[in-house]
């Protein structure tokens, strides 16, 4: 029970996502949302035209039901709105015109958009932004959890807030070969009947507790990291690998989530290639126009059921970070 209790307590989170680009305008949002609130409620998905299929995005079930359809270019999840009436059929909007690759060749789209992102990653320094994340943990449905994230490359540092409902206040900081190597967590009201509001825990990124509380370890965060993964599996792609899945471009679709339209990806992930996911499954990769970057991960078991959702936005680049920010004496004190 014990185990248990502590296991709720600490979250060390995947950082899917939000960069910065260090060259870019300073503090550019990404992204409609104002504050760093959670949404009242999930947004239902935008109107649907003849070409998506008939999926479901059911907040409280999370399951999206597939649709075979020979005509259709392919399946994709609730939300998503093709701006295009074909794979080959007109150009995105406007909107989304910087981000879209100008072959038609689907090999050469996922290199260009491979390419963009990871021209923007060379450029990753620091940032802030808000995350929203859904994971399934030991085949249940976690809910969904709002962060603001600071991010620093050098040395590797991340510092999570809560601020939805979920575990609002609790804090967790990692800083790679500072701080004892440990994850530094504030407990919130809440989290544990063992540990009160305000209390810290430390505990090793490589722990039980912590590898049990999240579907990715606190060293792959950053958006940083999924660029790096993608690029992975393009390389595995483009040598005729199949081990690590494959990739199909499905151009431009709009989302709910973001005033635009996000250049899409779905990768198909083979059995056995991930830990998390033995029987394999779609994992959907939208990459927002104005830096090219992955802002939104949405992966789907075998079943077609939602077992990751990782949103970025209200990105903030150049915003002065300094140790101060990720060192919990500092933020908390010696407690």
């Amino acid at each position: 029970m014990l185990r248990g209790h502590i296991r709720r307590l600490f979250c060390p989170v995947f950082a899917v996502l939000c960069v910065g680009c260090v060259n870019g305008p300073p503090r550019r949002p990404i992204g409609q949302a104002r504050d760093w609130q959670t949404p009242t409620a999930p947004t239902a998905p935008a109107a649907q035209t003849s070409q998506p299929p008939a999926a479901v995005n059911n907040a409280s079930a999370q399951t999206w039901q597939p649709v075979k359809a020979e005509t259709q270019p392919a399946e994709r999840p609730a939300g998503m709105v093709s701006t295009t009436s074909a794979p080959a059929a007109a150009a995105a909007p406007a909107a989304a015109t910087s981000a879209t690759p100008p072959s038609n060749d689907p090999a050469t789209k996922l290199r260009a958009l491979y390419d963009r992102a990871a021209q923007a990653r060379t450029g990753l320094s620091q940032y802030v932004a808000r995350l929203r994340r859904r994971e399934q943990i030991g085949g249940k449905d976690r809910p969904e959890e709002v962060m603001m994230l600071k991010f620093r490359q050098q040395p590797f540092s991340v510092y999570f807030k809560f601020v939805g409902p979920v575990a609002r206040g609790r804090e967790v900081i990692y800083v790679q070969g500072q701080h004892s190597g440990q994850i530094h967590t504030l407990a919130a009201a809440g989290d544990s009947i063992f540990v009160s509001a305000g209390q810290r825990i430390a505990l090793a990124p490589d722990s039980f507790l912590v590898r049990s509380a999240s579907r990715h370890p606190i060293t792959e965060a950053g958006i940083g990291n999924l660029v790096d993964q993608f690029g992975r599996i393009l390389g595995a792609v483009e040598r005729g690998g199949s081990q690590l899945g494959s990739l199909k471009y499905l151009g431009p679709y709009k989302r709910s989530e973001y005033p635009t339209a996000l250049e899409t990806v779905e990768q198909q992930v083979p059995a056995r290639c991930e830990s998390t996911m033995p029987r394999g499954g779609r994992r959907y990769w939208f990459f927002e126009p104005t830096l090219g970057l992955p802002v939104l991960i949405v992966t789907l078991d075998h079943t077609g059921h939602e077992v990751e959702y990782y949103c970025y936005d209200q990105l903030q680049t150049q915003v002065g970070l300094t140790d101060d920010d990720f060192n919990p004496d500092k933020l908390w004190g010696r407690r």
